[in-house]
């Protein structure tokens, strides 16, 4: 065995690790259980490794596009980290260590490796991601039709539940907009790997799988989801309907293409509301009253579990009410925290770990700590995240980062259609697409380790991959 072979299988059981941290992290039956502690200290120590063994042929990683920006980012998130020490520094520590994860494993590739090894790593991450949705996918709707409810209640942070709450399935995820999202990814995944695969079997599973989750967007009552499954929808059947135009003239491609799009995202919007509704009626129609009755009863310092009992297993979705006042569901407004905290420290930012305490010390009366909902310690939004976190240097280098791949990506479009294992690279872009899109509602893409995430990262990374294997034959032409 060489080392090229060993440290490949290596950095297949790391992302292994790292998508069953974030599958732990977010399940409400296994968040803060030490199983987590289990799997994330072995994924640590082979990250560790790893990075080492990268850092010795760094070389061969300096041609993925963007790279130097990433790390340039990372860089000024430790020094925000140092310039805001006082306010703490473990959890900052952590969120590096996370960060460079992602940069430096999850995204780049060696040149000097075929398309084919990045390719094989994303469909294996993705047979675990399949997996791990659709074992959540599946207990949230044991939870749903046998009728369990649990709240675990926190003096600070968010409130996790388990099963169906407040006209929206949690089942045994503690965040549903992050869920659905994830549903989304996982209908996208199913889609490539029925038309990668023939064997009927696996396509009728599948199928399965495509329905369930389907099912779980409608019943998390997710706007999130929806927005996500239309953008996903659109965007991978626009990049089919190009590849199996590629015969016809460039301006009829893309009107066709486009249209079919559109179709496909309006159908999906369409059925989605059309499921709900229907959902609602036959729940009506077995009784006139199944609201949960819940009393919650908050612990004043620890946190604390507080069972529903459900007059009937099954409970209408649908929280109009809650936010008819308020389209934005409290982000406008948490956003305006943003901006009134990034005002004070413009440039480096207070450190994305350290925004509470900040908070508490220089603006007591911002939103995010005097709602009547929670201490919110996100922004909902990945940009305004890095706005308060890293300050205008931070945003600065993420966005050029991400203007320099999606150039990079797009000068190599050609390349990409002709390529044999298209649809692969149509479902990593619009994974890609998914997650940028989700993240302008939810705090995604670099300062959490969600499956959504890293999925975006190893996704973004196999498109990277295939982009210098291009401009490789293109140089050799």
């Amino acid at each position: 065995m060489t080392r090229r072979t060993w440290q490949d299988r290596a950095e297949i059981l790391f992302k292994i690790l790292f998508l069953t941290v974030g599958f732990l992290q977010y399940s409400s039956l296994t968040f803060g259980k030490p199983i987590i502690s289990w799997v994330q200290w072995p994924m640590l120590g082979l990250g560790a490794v790893l990075v080492m063994l990268r850092l010795l042929h760094a070389k061969e990683y300096t041609a993925t596009p963007g790279i130097w920006l990433l790390l340039a980012f990372a860089v000024a998130f430790g020094i925000s980290s140092v310039l805001n020490f006082r306010y703490g520094w473990y959890e900052n520590v952590r969120f590096l260590a996370f960060l460079g994860f992602q940069i430096t494993l999850l995204y780049p590739y060696s040149r000097k490796s075929d398309p084919s090894v990045s390719l094989r790593h994303w469909e294996i991450s993705a047979w675990v991601f399949l997996l791990g949705t659709f074992v959540l996918s599946l207990l949230s709707f044991v939870f749903l039709f046998t009728g369990r409810a649990e709240m675990f209640v926190c003096t600070e942070g968010p409130t996790y539940y388990i099963g169906f709450w407040w006209g929206r399935l949690f089942g045994a995820y503690w965040d549903p907009n992050i869920a659905a999202v994830m549903a989304v990814m996982a209908c996208l995944l199913s889609v490539a790997m029925m038309i990668r695969y023939r064997s009927v079997i696996l396509r009728i599973v599948l199928g399965l799988n495509l329905v369930l989750q389907i099912f779980y967007i409608e019943l998390s009552d997710s706007r999130s989801g929806k927005v996500a499954l239309f953008v996903a929808a659109g965007m991978m059947t626009f990049l089919c309907a190009l590849r199996l135009l590629e015969k016809t003239k460039l301006g009829m491609r893309v009107f066709f293409a486009t249209a079919g799009a559109l179709l496909v995202a309006v159908t999906s919007a369409v059925l989605l509301m059309a499921g709900g509704r229907a959902y609602n009626i036959a729940v009506a129609q077995l009784s006139p009253s199944s609201d949960v009755a819940v009393e919650e009863t908050p612990a004043p310092n620890d946190p604390s579990v507080v069972e529903g009992k459900p007059s009937l297993p099954l409970n209408p979705i649908g929280r109009e009410e809650d936010i008819a006042s308020d389209i934005s569901n409290r982000r406008f407004d948490i956003w305006k925290s943003a901006v009134e905290i990034f005002k004070t420290k413009p440039v480096f930012g207070v450190s994305y770990a350290n925004i509470i305490p900040y908070a508490r010390e220089n603006l007591p009366d911002t939103y995010i700590l005097t709602n009547d909902h929670m201490v919110f310690s996100s922004m909902h939004n990945v940009v305004m995240d890095i706005l308060v976190g890293q300050g205008l240097v931070g945003v600065v280098l993420f966005l050029a980062a991400a203007v320099w791949v999606l150039v990079s990506i797009l000068r190599r479009t050609s390349a990409f259609f002709k390529s044999e294992r298209f649809y692969e690279y149509a479902a990593a872009f619009s994974l890609v697409t998914t997650a940028v899109v989700s993240s302008m509602f939810m705090t995604e893409l670099v300062y959490v380790i969600t499956p959504l995430t890293l999925m975006f990262w190893i996704s973004l990374g196999v498109l990277s991959h295939a982009v210098c294997a291009f401009s490789k034959k293109e140089e050799r032409a």
